[in-house]
């Protein structure tokens, strides 16, 4: 039986392979890499499971429906040439988080990203933390990968997608979503601590060596600082180890993360006082805002009336009981609560028929600088900026997301067309705001967009076809504010 760093080297060669049949390299393919444990690797501790991280990043903003079919069969041929009576393998393109969930004696999950320019560009130039991490430390299966040399800056460990601050977001997001004392959730709260917790150590690795280097590096070299206290450096292994056994042991994974992640923040610096008294100036006396991220437009185009928020809650701190229960009490205060991104709020609400969604945010007095970052959170007044880069509600996010939602699914459905429409019109009304400082009536936006789109008759063309077009939209839409920028 093959051991998994040969399974690993084979399903790599499939990828070259198979990338050659597809013809990606013609096709605008710069780059196919592979990153994390997967990359550089010859030896894997675990037989049981592997995560393959694979990237390709092609040269164009827009990618054809022939070149994504191109890669949607590379995926699942090279899944079904690697599955046999003892090896489960699965694929899933998502930029987040993913685990395929063991079923043979040994797994392997494929956990995909399709870059176009614009995102490549929204990595190096909005989030260079995340970038440099991911293209770093890469094996490159395919073509070159070039990327620009800067430094980092405090501020942006802080605020940047990628840095601590922006760890610290999703933590508090997910936090209130996870029952140690519920052993089916077990597995998830293990995967969660581990990468809350160790995350960081690339930070505090590159502070010490303005470099990056592997979570495996960046550990070793974690616990043999002596300036790192000795609870800091047990909690890091304990976390390393995923040694979890009961309730107990998942409090205790959590509570690691939370400390180890406030350990690693702390050696950045104080946090700005200009800062706490910006975060004074934009949130009420309740301590709560509420943000309404469309819901009348999505009322429209699905015909029954809806409510979506961004709520951003601000909490006191304390160490990780005194969070914990602080995020609860205010968690409690609200319905249909979820971690979910805003793609993902909206996709929920079509499939599954929600008239209301509210995607809770909790901050932690002082430490807000992630919140503050005009890109990300543009809130009551978007810019051309936010519009093309915002990590959650920016184009080129829509444009991945719909990428993504092609590429995972055997065949698209109503489900998909009603979402991509709602994406581009989102794009669209902002765009309309920002440009023009005004935005028509509901009904008059959507004939209007179509109109400019030339989306009159999308309604006469296969499901398909739809979701291509209004995936067309927002390619279009992108084009326009690179021509702005670059008026």
């Amino acid at each position: 039986m093959k051991t998994m760093a040969e399974k690993i080297e084979l399903v790599k060669a499939s990828f070259k392979n198979g990338m050659q049949q597809e013809g990606l390299e013609c096709q605008g393919l710069r780059a196919m890499f592979s990153i994390g444990s997967a990359a550089n690797n010859e030896s894997f501790r675990n037989e049981f499971f592997q995560d393959f991280d694979i990237h390709l990043f092609f040269n164009h903003l827009d990618i054809s429906k022939k070149t994504l079919g191109a890669v949607k069969r590379l995926f699942k041929e090279v899944a079904r040439k690697h599955e046999d009576q003892d090896t489960a393998v699965e694929f899933m393109v998502k930029d987040q988080p993913w685990k395929m969930i063991p079923r043979k004696a040994s797994n392997i999950g494929i956990h995909g990203t399709v870059l176009d320019s614009l995102d490549f560009q929204r990595r190096i130039e909005r989030n260079y933390i995340l970038g440099l991490n991911m293209f770093r430390n890469a094996e490159v299966l395919y073509g070159k990968l070039d990327f620009p040399q800067k430094k980092i800056s405090v501020d942006q460990f802080f605020s940047e997608v990628g840095g601590i601050g922006w760890l610290e977001e999703l933590y508090y997001r997910i936090l209130p979503f996870t029952d140690p004392g519920n052993k089916i959730m077990h597995p998830m709260i293990v995967e969660i601590s581990y990468y809350f917790g160790l995350s960081p150590l690339l930070h505090f690795y590159y502070l010490h060596n303005n470099t990056v280097a592997t979570r495996q590096e960046c550990f070793a070299f974690f616990v043999a600082q002596g300036s790192v206290p000795d609870a800091a450096k047990e909690a890091a292994r304990f976390l390393m180890r995923k040694g979890v056994n009961n309730t107990n042991d998942c409090l205790a994974m959590l509570n690691y993360a939370f400390e180890i992640m406030q350990f690693v923040r702390s050696q950045f610096g104080e946090d700005s006082k200009e800062d706490c008294e910006k975060e004074k100036q934009m949130l009420p006396e309740s301590r709560i805002l509420a943000i309404d991220e469309g819901s009348m437009l999505i009322s429209e185009v699905l015909g029954r009336q809806i409510s979506i928020n961004q709520r951003h809650c601000l909490i006191t701190g304390g160490d990780f009981n005194q969070i914990q229960s602080e995020i609860g009490r205010c968690f409690g205060s609200f319905s249909n609560q979820t971690p979910d991104d805003y793609v993902e709020s909206i996709h929920s609400i079509i499939e599954g028929g929600l008239s209301e969604v509210n995607r809770l945010y909790f901050w932690i007095f002082g430490k807000n600088e992630r919140f503050l970052n005009r890109t990300d959170f543009s809130l009551h007044d978007p810019t051309l900026d936010s519009l093309l880069y915002s990590w959650e509600r920016g184009i080129t996010t829509f444009i991945q997301r719909l990428h993504e939602a092609y590429l995972n699914k055997e065949h698209l459905d109503a489900t998909d067309v009603l979402l991509a429409k709602i994406l581009a019109l989102m794009a669209y009304s902002d765009f309309l705001l920002i440009t023009t400082n005004k935005i028509p009536a509901i009904k008059e936006l959507v004939s209007t967009f179509e109109k400019d789109e030339k989306l009159d008759r999308v309604n006469q063309l296969n499901i398909e076809d739809q979701f291509f077009s209004y995936l067309g939209a927002l390619y279009s839409l992108a084009r326009k504010i690179i021509t702005a920028y670059n008026g």
